[in-house]
């Protein structure tokens, strides 16, 4: 029999307390995490509106909600029709980027542009900045902004059709000045589904393009303004969504080949890798992912959420209550704990709400984090009770409990790959990660 512990949490439901209830119906859009074991989100509700708007939370790597704030109304300004929202991290302060129709404008007919917000959490308890458009009336269908922080510039890149067709356009915001818009996409025909990032110091925008018939993925280094087409030319792709650490960037998308969707992902590490099928099925849609430390990936299949990394042979299913489930979103943080969000719905509600799971590594802050690299053996010297190696899924692969002064798993018979240390006794649980090498 094997024993399993689950490292993964169970399914939560968004829920900001008794007098706000669930919100209904919300749409997740973005997060983001600090390396403390917060997780930032934005969302779109109309619980307080009969417009969609744009809220920020920060959530506990627990689970419990710590701030909830409506991000798109600033005084007697709000959203006629909020869109989708980015959110960005930093240290000194958090921006919310979004796509709306402020009712303000009602001279402009309504047209979406971007907006951006700041939130300085560390001045006074929390400080929102005012709204800034950063289209600067310039657009007619502004939407589904992406944005990054680097060399101290903010880069947002969205999708327009102020010129007749749908194009991609970007700009940067430098020491509280923005740089002219700049059309990045070619086609006459269609562009769209930007999603940015980067590698090294280098900005990275991936995109959807109508080339010769076909949709493809394109992507362009803005610092060199070099282009290429990344998926394959004879078939038609989209959703491409971008994950970046320092050394490597990634996309994934969906491509349709024989009547299957496949899950493709591409790497860039000053050349790009041969591409690979993660997945093929006849109904896969709505691709994210992160590859800080190791691939991750999250989708929908046939209404249901699967995560699938390096780690893993098999997906695993997120949603358990939830069903008819999209956008799934995913996280991680550099102690190593998963956040996995996504819209679903529950029995005797017909609105939509956002559920997540929350993969805990097991990180105490009073013992630090320490990754061991082990090839053969690993001999641990302590005072625990008892000691444990755990699949990243949760199952007890070996089990020792301490007989002298140290204890010895051996993993000659274990296949490379991560794995948890597990420490016990009565008052505590500490977890550290294994990396089996060969």
């Amino acid at each position: 029999m094997i024993f399993i512990i689950s490292l993964w949490s169970g399914e939560y439901l968004l829920n900001i307390g008794e007098k706000v209830n669930i919100l209904s119906p919300s749409y997740i859009n973005s997060i983001d995490v600090d390396n403390s074991g917060n997780v930032f989100i934005s969302f779109l509700s109309s619980y307080t509106s009969p417009y969609l708007e744009v809220y920020f939370a920060k959530l506990k790597k627990n689970g419990s909600i710590e701030y909830f704030r409506n991000v798109s109304r600033a005084g007697s300004i709000y959203s006629q029709w909020a869109g989708f929202s980015s959110i960005i991290f930093s240290d000194s302060c958090i921006f919310l980027i979004w796509d709306d129709r402020r009712i303000s404008y009602h001279d402009m007919n309504f047209q979406n542009e971007i907006f951006l917000r700041r939130y300085y959490q560390n001045i006074s308890g929390g400080v929102w900045g005012g709204v800034e458009n950063v289209t600067e009336n310039d657009g007619n269908w502004s939407i589904n902004p992406s944005c990054i922080i680097r060399n101290n510039k903010i880069y947002v890149v969205w999708k327009d059709t102020k010129n007749g067709l749908s194009e991609v356009f970007f700009r940067y915001l430098q020491n509280g000045i923005w740089s002219n818009i700049m059309t990045i996409s070619e086609s006459n025909v269609y562009a769209g589904s930007a999603s940015i990032g980067f590698f090294g110091n280098n900005v990275f925008i991936a995109y959807e393009e109508a080339i010769n018939g076909k949709i493809v993925i394109r992507c362009m280094d803005v610092n060199n303004m070099r282009k290429w087409i990344i998926s394959d030319t004879l078939n038609n792709a989209f959703s491409p969504s971008s994950g970046f650490t320092y050394g490597k960037f990634g996309i994934v998308w969906n491509e349709i080949k024989n009547g299957r969707i496949r899950l493709i992902y591409r790497e860039y590490d000053g050349e790009w890798k041969p591409p690979i099928i993660i997945r093929e099925s006849p109904n896969l849609s709505e691709p994210s992912l992160d590859i800080s430390d190791f691939k991750s990936f999250v989708w929908v299949e046939n209404g249901d959420i699967f995560y699938i990394d390096d780690n893993l042979s098999e997906p695993l299913k997120m949603n358990v209550n939830s069903y008819y489930c999209s956008n799934p979103l995913l996280k991680k943080d550099l102690n190593g704990n998963i956040f996995v969000f996504w819209n679903g719905y529950i029995s005797g509600s017909p609105d939509k709400k956002i559920f997540y799971r929350i993969f805990d590594n097991g990180k105490e802050e009073n013992y630090g984090y320490q990754t061991l690299f082990v090839r053969d053996r690993i001999e641990i010297t302590g005072n625990f009770r008892s000691y444990a190696i755990l699949s990243i899924d949760g199952r007890k692969i070996k089990e020792e409990r301490l007989n002298g002064e140290s204890v010895v798993f051996d993993f000659r018979e274990i296949p490379c790959g991560l794995y948890f240390l597990l420490m016990e006794d009565n008052k505590e649980i500490i977890r550290r990660k294994i990396v089996h090498i060969r």
